[in-house]
């Protein structure tokens, strides 16, 4: 009977234990699968987040490549329109030594017309003379 008693109390002891290293490795495993849940979810997020940088690079990457490709562009068109410039100012001093010239030219000849006309008058001076010497 004592045997059975013993044995009773024994067993319920060790059950005892048993619950209790069961409960606490439960509770250890519990609280590793959270840190396991929690690790995750993080690496989740980190991965996420990684990911959408990813994008964001490429992104900035594309709108760089478009920025250069319209710089080189406009540095075309500024070189087009400086060689356009230098045209129309080649023209422009070629008009303005063309005007000068013909200035010169009209000058010139209006100068010798009013030598001409200098010498018009002289002449009629004179052919009135000739005739009013005539007629006497």
């Amino acid at each position: 009977q004592k045997y059975m008693e013993h044995d009773r109390t024994k067993r319920s002891l060790e059950y005892t234990v048993y619950e209790k290293d069961l409960s606490e490795t439960r509770a250890k495993l519990d609280e590793v699968e959270e840190r396991r849940r929690n690790f995750v979810e993080r690496a989740k997020e980190e991965d996420d987040r990684q990911h959408k940088t990813h994008d964001e690079i490429r992104t900035v990457e594309r709108e760089c490549k478009d920025k250069e490709r319209a710089v080189a562009s406009a540095k075309e068109d500024l070189r087009v329109a400086d060689l356009e410039l230098r045209k129309c100012v080649e023209k422009r001093t070629s008009a303005d030594l063309d005007v000068t010239e013909l200035r010169e030219q009209i000058q010139a000849g209006e100068e010798r017309l009013a030598g001409v006309a200098g010498d018009k008058n002289s002449l009629d001076a004179a052919v009135a003379e000739a005739r009013a010497k005539i007629d006497a």
